[in-house]
């Protein structure tokens, strides 16, 4: 929750949408501004002035590493996930069980949980009731860790990445929510295609499985209707933006949103 010490800011979007460039300009501007802050700070020191830009530390929880966290070898979702779906692989895809989980790693396979999952919404929900709450207990660490880091004189914006984060009723204790889209369905298809190796059916079934752009800004309106909180939506839609239009949005965000009143 926003203070005048702290601010939490969430991006989220469908897969492909665009939502991990903007967390990679996000992070461009935040290591220019560290550089200026030190710089000011370094200025104002040896002039014994006071500094004009806020002492700020960036937090940022990606929540794409703590999934892959949750489903690391001998955790207690892990062993879920393995009984729930091994004997799925037969049923469902008429394959070797055994390819579940490589022999060799013992890995969770996720394209081949994938396959199972994305085409039956009671096997996904299935799947996301062991995993999600996993990944929001790993979020909450990382939210305290934030907030035991804030002070009057050091303030921390805490950003969280994560596709699910409406969709899993995340949004909870967080100030703003920026909804990256790509409003061409079929280009958001072609990128995800291209960059996971799949078929145009896999890559359907995975933008099917989500909620869509209008799903997630109309259940962050309800929960500001039925909740005492009040999260910001951000829409961005990136379709037909040149890479340096992107990051010229996400720079004004970063000014307006990010920093905003704490410059």
């Amino acid at each position: 929750m926003s203070t005048n010490k702290l601010k939490t800011i969430g991006i989220t979007g469908g897969i492909c949408s665009g939502k991990s460039t903007m967390m990679n300009y996000l992070r461009e501007l935040i290591t220019e501004h560290e550089t200026l802050q030190t710089k000011q700070q370094s200025s104002s020191s040896e002039a014994n002035t006071h500094s004009n830009v806020p002492l700020i530390h960036f937090h940022i929880i990606p929540t794409d590493e703590l999934g892959w966290k949750a489903y690391e070898v001998d955790t207690p979702c892990y062993h879920q996930v393995i009984e729930a779906f091994g004997s799925l692989v037969k049923e469902k895809l008429g394959e070797d069980p055994s390819l579940l989980v490589d022999a060799q790693t013992r890995q969770i396979n996720r394209r081949v949980l994938g396959r199972i999952v994305f085409k039956d919404q009671q096997l996904m929900k299935k799947l996301t009731d062991i995993v999600w709450p996993e990944i929001r207990r790993l979020i909450e660490i990382e939210m305290k860790k934030a907030e035991d880091m804030a002070t009057e004189n050091y303030k921390v914006v805490c950003l969280i990445e994560a596709a699910v984060l409406v969709e899993a009723d995340w949004q909870h204790g967080i100030d703003q929510v920026w909804v990256i889209d790509v409003s061409n369905v079929n280009d958001r298809l072609e990128r995800l295609c291209k960059r996971n190796n799949l078929t145009l059916e896999e890559a359907q079934d995975r933008v099917n499985a989500q909620l869509s752009t209008s799903e997630i800004l109309q259940k962050l309106k309800e929960h500001n209707e039925k909740t005492n909180e009040q999260v910001e939506s951000v829409y961005v839609d990136t379709f037909g933006k040149s890479l340096e239009q992107v990051k010229e949005i996400a720079r004004d965000l970063f000014q307006t949103k990010v920093i905003g009143d704490w410059k």
